[in-house]
């Protein structure tokens, strides 16, 4: 499995470790956000024990943590290559299957939370 070789805009963005550490970066804040506002919800508003707030905060900030160090070791750099060498193919290990478990995972999660709430 090959990839076809970027240019352009594309090649800008997806040759840019920032941009890319960014990208990561945004779906992990995607998937703490849930914990992040729960935790804040117990804190202000919510009518449930202030130790299981604190619980669900501290499990948002540990995802944000780890999905911020993840993004910033899980970027590697083409190798180098001595003079006249061309690179023929570039693989890109991609997260798609992962997302899509978790798009796909939303529904049973709200028919749990709406069961739980009877």
């Amino acid at each position: 499995m090959t990839s076809a070789p970027r240019k352009g805009a594309a090649k800008s963005v997806y040759g840019n470790p920032f941009l890319t550490a960014l990208m990561r970066l945004i779906v992990s804040a995607f998937i703490a956000t849930p914990f992040l506002l729960g935790g804040a919800y117990g804190f202000t508003i919510g009518d449930f024990p202030v130790w299981a707030s604190f619980v669900i905060l501290l499990v948002g900030v540990a995802l944000i943590v780890v999905g911020f160090y993840m993004s910033l070791t899980g970027i590697v750099p083409s190798p180098p290559l001595i003079p006249g060498e061309n690179q023929l193919i570039m693989r890109h290990p991609t997260m798609k299957p992962a997302y899509a478990r978790i798009f796909l995972s939303i529904p049973f999660f709200l028919a749990a939370l709406y069961l739980a709430s009877y």
